[in-house]
């Protein structure tokens, strides 16, 4: 944590712009101001088409009223976003892993993507890409690797684990819990699903023989199934869902 925060503040003081990726679906807990150096940052929603439109619009108007600005993705494509910028700008995107850092910045970059080399104070680590937008040269800075917290609560830690910023494997002996604590919630916000039973593991059951997720002999595979149903909510087979709302 300490690490991260260091090499974080290194590349803010070289850059004009910070940009803090939020995955829409959880835009609480992917936000961790702690993480971040003395510098406000511009809000960033991504994977908006997998979150539920209402909730995102009642989390812009939240964090509008705590004094930052908050885009969408297409916002950043604006000219008039971009006019702002000094002849010669350095913008540094940070965020958790698979909140679509690198996806936001390849769709920025486009065609004219180009790896650059040393800029003068970066040594080592991320290297920044160059990027032409109206007159200007705008250099864009991913931060993969470096911004990950740890000691999470159990309430945003299951949230992060569906959101899936780490691989579903990482979380194997925990699926169970993280597939309870995710149905709960949708079957609370959004009444998804029939007959839930007070039983975790009955729902479960039921679920992996219809999906034919199956061991030998025909018992049910927890696991698997657990794992499955994360995978469906992650993919937007449920629908548009988001997974907090403002307090």
């Amino acid at each position: 944590m300490a690490r991260a925060k260091r090499e974080l503040a290194a590349f803010a003081k070289k850059a004009n712009l910070l940009l803090h990726v939020l995955d829409a679906r959880a835009p609480q807990s992917t936000f961790f101001p702690e993480m971040l150096p003395n510098k406000k940052p511009i809000l960033v929603f991504t994977k908006i088409d997998l979150a539920d439109p209402k909730e995102t619009k009642k989390w812009k108007e939240k964090f509008s009223q705590e004094g930052f600005e908050v885009l969408f993705p297409n916002h950043l494509k604006s000219n008039i976003f971009w006019g702002k910028m000094p002849p010669s700008a350095k913008v540094m995107v940070v965020g958790l892993p698979n909140v679509g850092k690198s996806t936001l910045i390849n769709k920025l970059v486009g065609e004219k993507k180009a790896r650059t080399g040393a800029i003068p104070g970066i040594t080592r680590g991320p290297q920044w890409i160059k990027l032409e937008k109206l007159t200007k040269i705008i250099y864009l800075l991913d931060t993969p690797g470096v911004f990950y917290p740890s000691h999470l609560p159990q309430e945003k830690g299951w949230k992060l684990a569906a959101i899936e910023t780490m691989p579903l494997k990482n979380y194997e002996g925990i699926l169970y819990e993280i597939a309870e604590a995710l149905v709960r919630y949708v079957q609370e916000h959004y009444r998804l699903f029939k007959n839930l039973p007070a039983d975790f593991s009955e729902f479960l059951e039921v679920y992996a023989k219809e999906k034919m997720l199956l061991l030998k002999g025909g018992k049910p595979n927890l696991p698997l199934a657990a794992s499955r149903l994360i995978a469906d909510f992650q993919k937007g087979k449920w629908g548009r869902i988001t997974l907090e709302t403002p307090g």
